[in-house]
């Protein structure tokens, strides 16, 4: 995992996502469904963090989920 919490973090743009989904919807552990295209290209500060699952729990949208492959880069403050 390479954020922790109260990173804020840049999500990854629909065209970059895009390349990552595999044939079943998911880009590595989880689904991204159609509902997380509007958070392509936002800054997003993390809430919770899964190590077991690996993945990240945002302060902005807390019912989705995120993985270091969604995520772009550290946004610098």
């Amino acid at each position: 995992m390479n954020y922790k919490i109260g990173d804020k973090v840049k999500v990854k743009s629909i065209s970059n996502i895009g390349k990552l989904i595999d044939d079943k919807g998911y880009v590595g552990n989880l689904p991204f469904g159609h509902t997380m295209n509007c958070t392509c290209g936002m800054e997003l500060t993390i809430d919770q963090i899964d190590t077991f699952k690996e993945v990240y729990r945002m302060k902005e949208f807390p019912w989705r989920f995120y993985n270091d492959e969604m995520i772009e880069c550290k946004v610098e403050e």
